[in-house]
């Protein structure tokens, strides 16, 4: 559903076999065509332009669930829990909940299928760890 959604838009869709660290260097090569652009929500050292506006954009849906709260006379909410993914979503979050006036009125929890936990063993290792831990991590 997904894919045809995509392909609908007019985009060229290749699937792959293999993990998402597998596509994220593919993808990453494949932007080496000078007719091509990366847009990606990982970085990497080098990339982090894109990433950070990614996170920036992200930051925009929790600026609207604070705006609707407000608007129907809530208070902020106790307790966000927000998807890890490869983090971005996550900073965006943390960035929004952390960086204001009584900011710790706000509890955040990320969570992550134990069959992808790549955010947690980055947090062990103090590194990028990849989402399958036998596999090099990404580009860069």
């Amino acid at each position: 559903m997904t894919v045809a959604a995509i392909a609908a838009e007019g985009a060229q869709v290749t699937e792959i076999t293999g993990s998402y660290d597998d596509a994220v260097r593919l993808a990453a090569k494949a932007a080496g065509d000078p007719e091509a652009e990366l847009v990606q929500d990982a970085g990497w050292p080098g990339y982090e332009q894109v990433p950070g506006w990614i996170v920036d954009g992200y930051s925009t849906l929790f600026a609207e669930v604070d705006g609707q709260l407000a608007a129907a006379g809530a208070a902020s909410p106790a307790l966000v829990v927000i998807p890890a993914g490869v983090g971005s979503l996550a900073q965006a979050g943390v960035t929004r909940y952390r960086s204001r006036p009584g900011s710790g009125a706000t509890s955040l929890l990320t969570v992550e299928p134990g069959t992808a936990a790549c955010i947690l063993a980055s947090l062990v290792r103090g590194e990028l760890a990849p989402s399958r831990p036998a596999r090099p991590s990404w580009p860069g």
